[in-house]
């Protein structure tokens, strides 16, 4: 049997942003800051800057201007899918056919 030593393999250092420690504050620094509790907070209206209630459910809006905020959002809507279903369309036109798709694939 040999008597000769096992080393570890080399330490490779992994691929990717490498990982900073953070640094220890003094003691004049500030600590780190924690983050905000919403705990007791209201809502507000963002129509009307009341509390309790969100714009969704504002008792002060009218209802012509909650129609025209759903037809708003509503022609949105369609705009996105409108512009999705384009999108879908031009990449099948430009996408090769079955026997062109065979000659790249084996051809």
């Amino acid at each position: 049997m040999g008597g000769g030593r096992i080393d570890a393999p080399p330490y490779k250092s992994p691929p990717g942003r490498p990982k900073r420690k953070a640094r220890i504050k003094g003691l004049q620094e500030s600590p780190p800051k924690k983050k905000v509790s919403r705990v007791g907070k209201k809502a507000h209206c963002g129509l009307c800057s009341e509390k309790g209630h969100n714009s969704r459910k504002c008792p002060d809006e009218s209802s012509e201007s909650r129609a025209k905020r759903k037809r708003l959002n509503k022609q949105a809507r369609e705009k996105i899918q409108m512009k999705a279903q384009i999108e879908v369309n031009i990449f099948f036109s430009t996408a090769p056919q079955g026997s062109q798709l065979a000659r790249l694939l084996f051809g």
